[in-house]
């Protein structure tokens, strides 16, 4: 069974890391199911910090189910498959999203 909060946790990290790179202001993660919930991140200078409610306007948002996003943050899958396959939604800078879904993978 997957730890939820972990791997929010873990993913938050690494994005936060990619943020930092491209310099962006904000990323909405709309996470359905159960399970799903929304994860904002903003930054405040040359930080990623999580947000308390989404931007009306974010500059990626991506939706997917709590499947696509535990799978894609433990590399059980291939993020050009599962770009390709429409299971993640994006709004937004595409090709700004597609490298976030490329690199959510935490997992060594």
């Amino acid at each position: 069974m997957i730890n939820v909060q972990r791997s929010h946790a873990r993913t938050f990290a690494l994005i936060k890391y990619v943020l930092f790179l491209i310099q962006f202001y904000a990323l909405v993660f709309q996470v359905t199911g159960v399970a799903g919930r929304t994860l904002a991140i903003g930054m405040e200078g040359e930080r990623a910090k999580p947000l308390d409610q989404p931007p009306a306007l974010p500059t990626v948002h991506l939706t997917m189910d709590v499947q696509t996003f535990a799978c894609l943050g433990c590399g059980r899958w291939e993020p050009r498959h599962v770009l390709a396959s429409g299971k993640v939604r994006i709004e937004g800078d595409r090709a700004l999203a597609e490298t976030i879904v490329t690199q959510m993978n935490f997992m060594p």
